[in-house]
């Protein structure tokens, strides 16, 4: 049971959690020799359910045999009288019901709120030790209650991320959806060059963040209406290294990524960009990807310095 339930920590997404958690119960339940189906085609039903507290219903998650693809559906749809009074009388009382060839088991959750577990169509011998299907289901909502923390954190993350990116863009609303774009163009390359959903996700947020240190720059400079001197230039440079030091420091993934993208993304392949003339592959590949969406995105808009460019 604690192995099965250990190789659910390893996924990620929600749906895929749950889908898997059910399967691996079901095997649990077939290769119990105290377990009956009492139908003929070998497949055990089983439906994970979760009460849905906004409309006062319980709705589908995952399922196999009889539920498989009901994902969302209500219990009540799916559900005859008989298996919807065990489901309810689990819900109410969080506890573990056989009844009239159905089981249910109800876990309560302040963080992921009642999750049913059931199964229609069962027959359970007078061994069958019920703690089996309480252990691993105890494992499976303690993994969800993680998942579910570790994306409301992912979730605040990413909101705090594109927030920082607004302000340092808010003086100009031009700019603010240039990092939008830019973000959007990233992932569009990563997903073209075959990467990782996380590792893809990663980058694109990071890639909000690449112009960070422009709140260093004053406005007669950052939005001046020609060629920059010298001196402006100079400025303009230095926000690289200012957005990487505001960032190196982070423990997060993420913003110890966009520490590098905002320190090397107007490096150049030959050589010849800043702050540290990087060449080559020593500039890192994800500085390398958001330099290729930002140029893009600017020369394809409007500028105080220049006009959009066309596609051709």
């Amino acid at each position: 049971v604690i192995k099965e339930a250990a190789d659910l920590y390893r996924l990620k997404d929600y749906s895929a959690f749950v889908q898997s958690a059910v399967e691996q119960f079901v095997n649990l339940m077939q290769s119990n020799p105290d377990v009956i189906l009492l139908k003929s085609d070998g497949e055990l039903d089983a439906a994970a359910f979760k009460l849905d507290a906004s409309q006062n219903r319980i709705r589908s998650l995952a399922g196999t045999g009889y539920f498989k693809g009901a994902a969302k559906s209500f219990a009540d749809e799916l559900l005859d009288k008989n298996e919807m009074k065990t489901v309810l009388t689990a819900c109410t009382h969080g506890e573990y019901i056989f009844e009239n060839g159905s089981l249910a088991c109800a876990w309560k959750s302040e963080i992921i709120g009642t999750f049913i577990i059931f199964f229609k169509d069962l027959g359970l011998l007078k061994n069958f030790d019920s703690s089996i299907v309480i252990v691993f289901l105890s494992h499976i909502c303690r993994g969800m209650e993680n998942l579910t923390l570790q994306m409301n954190f992912n979730n605040s993350q990413n909101e705090i991320i594109h927030k920082l990116g607004e302000v340092v863009e808010f003086r100009s609303e031009e700019e603010t959806v240039h990092v939008v774009r830019v973000s959007k163009i990233t992932n569009i390359i990563c997903e073209s060059l075959g990467w990782s959903n996380e590792d893809s996700d990663n980058i694109t947020l990071a890639s909000v963040l690449h112009d960070l240190g422009k709140i260093s720059i004053s406005d007669s400079v950052l939005y001046k209406p020609g060629k920059l001197n010298s001196e402006e230039f100079s400025k303009v440079m230095n926000h690289t290294t200012v957005g990487n030091n505001l960032l190196k420091n982070s423990s997060q993934t993420v913003l110890k990524l966009a520490a590098v993208i905002a320190l090397e993304h107007h490096e150049k392949w030959d050589g010849t960009g800043y702050p540290n003339g990087k060449k080559g592959k020593n500039i890192s590949i994800h500085a390398r990807i958001v330099s290729i969406a930002d140029v893009y995105d600017a020369l394809r808009s409007l500028r105080s310095y220049k006009q959009p460019w066309s596609r051709k």
